[in-house]
């Protein structure tokens, strides 16, 4: 039974490589090839390995080849839809007939929505939309509205929700509302997840109360974003997004108390609770993979057979992607599927026979044997789970928790309490005294894991760039332990964990040469697209990043990936040049995605930038400190022998607009930065800024102007060029032109010592 369960596992296996191949975009000079090699690989090695029987082979390559085929056409097709969809792109303005499906957020200077779209000018489509308005929409979930705008690319942050079907975006200019959908059964569980996640939040009180509620029901919603970015730098962010260490605990308990009921009508209780359970929390990729493989072992359980990890893993994730095949883009399904596989894969090769309770053994030692037994265990899986995310950390973002696995030996048996009293907090909530009393109690463990998670966070070296050059080489020697541990019948354990520990070593030993490496550098990257700029500068394991930008989450976004690229994990300043009302939403995306110690902006210079201090004071909270400087006179910022002078206002000629001039010193050399009209500024600060630099990059950003500016007025010996070639007079001076534009918008600058 065993070995035809492996053998389905293999072939969904392969389904769902041909499937995510085809959703990627790869070519299918790449794909059919593969495929056929992997349906041949597949014939010879069950043909081998049963004895070298000829029937199970041929079962074997043809479920392998059957999947392939149907892998191969759903990813194209889903392609295909993706492809269509940005087809639609343009600046003309259309009118479509949608319905909200998820408030983003709503507020006086703009929301967002993602929204299903079933016509375009009187053509019935389905397509989904992140819809932007520059105003406070007025809609709720479910209404029907339509909206006139035009179609556009999705941006850093609306690529996010990709998983969920939007490939592009809409800026909406005016919207009307028509009416108001029906609900069906899923918006009436939502409702009631929401009314409990409120009851429960209430009972519980505070941070605890919102943490409670994600614990529970997955509602993350009262969770800030010093919260989960603390969970994240942990390594504990898998305790707020439902999965299966949640259902199974709610599994184990329910199944305790139903321990009187038979078999059959035990296994049937608990598979209804868990489909309950996953329509309750939302259907999330991570829960629908546990719950899936909860209703597979229970099945198993009730027909009397003993279900096969591997295979419920690949059952699970054919039948979400078949359901769901936008799930192929979720981050969060990879990551849970990849720690499960990771951990039925390493765990059963760890018997811990030496732990295993015997008979002569007293009372005490028992104890300690299950202890310690429990606690290999929960190292073994969380280095396991470490282990085979890294390739998916890798991919999607910047960097990893260095203490995940400490943090899970203390985090996950207080999670699990927690879970068990806030389950009987949601319960008993409607019998006052005694849902307080649990409430209370539910408290303790909660304030335990608040506690314990911001100060695992803030720990320097709690979380490492995982995008270092040599990380690489610590996923492949993992890819190859993986294949030993699948490959050879009996592998001794010892040589895996001397193998592993060797890894690891040799990661630790390579992080502390190359950051001694670099202790000394400087380095700078430059972005720059039509509108927007940031710079990022690291020295001596502090980072800046300087917005020059109209607010939007892209800049910020971009430096992040900057950030990441100079190999570190953390900003230490983020200097805003001037404000504008978009950054209040891109700080609050940006904080839950990295960590920002000190955010320094400008003191009011208008009613409106007035109104952006007090909700960006609001929206950042005590997640970072919040640093003013005065444009009116000179500032700056100096740590660790580097100098940021701070831009002034100063407007020019043609507009009330200030222009944006900079300049970031380091050992004798000084990089500035002067925005598109500073050849209009006639300004004494502006211009020694321009003249006295080594390089100087000639910004896009600020008030257009019609005067090119004239490189033979600067000292300097390279120019970066990010605005239009048309805008740079080069006559007269000798320097080094790059043009940022030519190379992806990036440009890469680093400070050599004298």
């Amino acid at each position: 039974m065993k070995n035809v369960q492996r053998t389905l596992a293999a072939a969904l296996a392969l389904g769902i490589a041909c499937f995510c191949c085809r959703a990627y975009g790869v070519s299918l000079a790449i794909t059919v090839p593969t495929a056929s090699a992997l349906v041949v690989a597949s014939f010879f090695y069950t043909f081998f390995s049963s004895g070298k029987k000829s029937a199970n082979s041929f079962v074997a390559a043809f479920l392998a080849a059957a999947f392939c085929v149907l892998g191969f056409f759903g990813g194209s097709a889903l392609f295909e839809k993706q492809t269509s969809a940005k087809a639609l792109i343009s600046d003309d303005e259309h009118v479509i007939l949608c319905r909200a499906e998820e408030i983003l957020y709503s507020e006086s200077y703009g929301s967002a929505m993602i929204a299903g779209v079933s016509d375009i000018d009187g053509e019935s489509v389905d397509i989904k939309v992140y819809l932007s308005f520059p105003f406070e929409n007025e809609f709720y979930t479910d209404d029907i509205f339509t909206a006139t705008g035009s179609f556009c690319d999705v941006d850093a942050y609306s690529s996010l929700y990709e998983s969920d079907g939007v490939y592009i975006a809409f800026d909406a200019d005016a919207a009307e509302y028509v009416s108001a959908a029906d609900a069906d059964i899923f918006d009436k569980i939502n409702d009631f997840k929401f009314a409990l996640s409120a009851k429960l939040s209430q009972l519980v009180g505070g941070d605890e109360g919102a943490l409670a509620a994600a614990l529970t029901l997955g509602d993350r919603s009262g969770v800030t974003s010093k919260i989960k970015l603390d969970f994240r730098r942990a390594g504990a962010s898998h305790l707020i997004a439902i999965s299966g260490m949640h259902l199974s605990v709610i599994i184990m308990s329910l199944h305790f108390m139903l321990r009187a009921a038979g078999r059959v009508k035990r296994n049937i209780i608990l598979i209804a609770i868990t489909l309950f359970y996953m329509a309750l929390t939302g259907f999330s990729p991570s829960v629908c993979r546990a719950g899936i493989m909860m209703t597979l072992y229970l099945i198993s359980d009730m027909i009397g057979e003993k279900s096969d990890g591997l295979t419920s893993l690949f059952i699970a994730m054919t039948i979400i992607i078949a359901i769901w095949p936008n799930s192929v883009y979720n981050a969060g399904l990879w990551l849970s599927c990849s720690a499960t596989f990771g951990i039925l894969v390493v765990a059963p090769a760890f018997k811990m026979t030496a732990l295993m309770p015997k008979k002569d053994d007293g009372t005490f030692k028992k104890i300690v044997k299950g202890v310690l037994r429990q606690i290999l265990t929960l190292m073994i899986a969380g280095a396991a789970a470490q282990m085979f995310t890294l390739p998916v950390l890798f991919a999607s973002f910047g960097g990893v928790s260095a203490f995940s696995v400490v943090s899970g030996l203390i985090l996950i048996p207080l999670a699990e309490l927690a879970l068990v009293l806030s389950l009987l907090t949601c319960v008993l909530s409607f019998v006052p005294i005694i849902s307080s009393v649990i409430a209370a109690l539910a408290g303790v463990p909660l304030s335990a894991i608040l506690a314990l998670t911001e100060r695992i966070s803030s720990v320097e070296g709690a979380y490492i760039s995982i995008k270092q050059p040599f990380v690489i080489y610590i996923i492949i020697v993992g890819a190859a332990l993986t294949a030993a541990i699948l490959m050879v019948k009996k592998l001794d354990r010892r040589l895996v964990l001397a193998v592993g520990a060797a890894a690891v070593i040799a990661f630790c030993v390579c992080l502390g040469i190359f950051d001694q490496m670099r202790a000394g550098d400087t380095d700078m990257i430059y972005s720059v697209t039509s509108t927007s700029e940031s710079i990022t500068v690291s020295k001596g394991g502090n980072v800046f990043v300087i917005d020059i930008s109209t607010g939007g989450y892209s800049p910020l976004y971009d430096a992040v990936e900057n950030v990441n690229a100079l190999y570190s994990e953390e900003i230490d300043y983020l200097v805003l040049t001037h404000l504008h009302v978009n950054h209040i939403s891109s700080l609050q995306k940006l904080l839950t995605y990295i960590k920002v110690n000190h955010i320094v902006i400008p003191t009011t210079e208008t009613e409106n930038d007035a109104l952006v201090i007090r909700n960006i004071t609001l929206t950042v909270g005590d997640a970072a400190d919040i640093i003013f400087y005065n444009r009116a006179e000179e500032s700056e910022i100096e740590v660790d022998g580097v100098t940021i002078t701070l831009p002034r206002y100063v407007a020019s000629k043609s507009s009330t607009h200030p222009v944006i001039a900079l300049a970031i010193e380091e050992n004798g050399h000084r990089v500035s930065y002067v925005g598109a009209a500073a050849v209009d500024a006639k300004n004494e600060y502006v211009n020694d800024i321009y003249q006295n630099s080594d390089c100087v990059i000639a910004g896009v950003h600020g008030p257009k102007t019609s005067a090119p500016l004239k490189l033979k007025y600067t000292a300097a010996s390279v120019a970066v060029i990010g605005c239009d070639a048309e805008s740079i007079d080069a006559d007269g001076w000798d320097g080094e032109l790059i043009y940022a534009r030519d190379l992806s918008g990036r440009v890469h600058i680093k400070f050599e010592n004298k």
